[in-house]
């Protein structure tokens, strides 16, 4: 919930309250990120049918890979998003940001 909660500020505290809260957002989105991957697959493995374990534990796994693979090739197309150097503009770093509030209010399967 928490982590939800910070992605969907960024934007707005990068335009009303400048660059430090962006690395602020980030941070505190960063320390719940990690706290709820740490804890997922625990309660996944809990939970489950003893048979299905390893499969659920295992393909939560593979999600996560797939979503940092996703990420890390939209971080490479914005970069030269609004062309290079001194004349980028700053569609290269809200471009992914954007990106991920969409994806966060818009797509059907995700949490609250």
């Amino acid at each position: 919930m928490w982590a939800g909660f910070s992605r969907g500020w960024v934007l707005v505290l990068s335009r009303v309250l400048g660059e430090f809260c962006v690395f602020l957002a980030v941070l505190i989105d960063g320390v719940f990120l990690l706290l709820m991957t740490l804890i997922r697959p625990l309660y996944n493995a809990e939970l489950a049918a003893p048979e299905m374990r390893g499969l659920l534990v295992s393909f939560y796994q593979f999600a996560t890979i797939l979503g940092i693979m996703f990420s890390f090739w939209i971080g490479y197309a914005s970069n030269y998003a609004g062309g290079t150097g001194e004349t980028q503009s700053n569609i290269a770093w809200r471009l992914p940001s954007i990106i991920q509030v969409w994806r966060r209010h818009h797509l059907p399967i995700h949490e609250h």
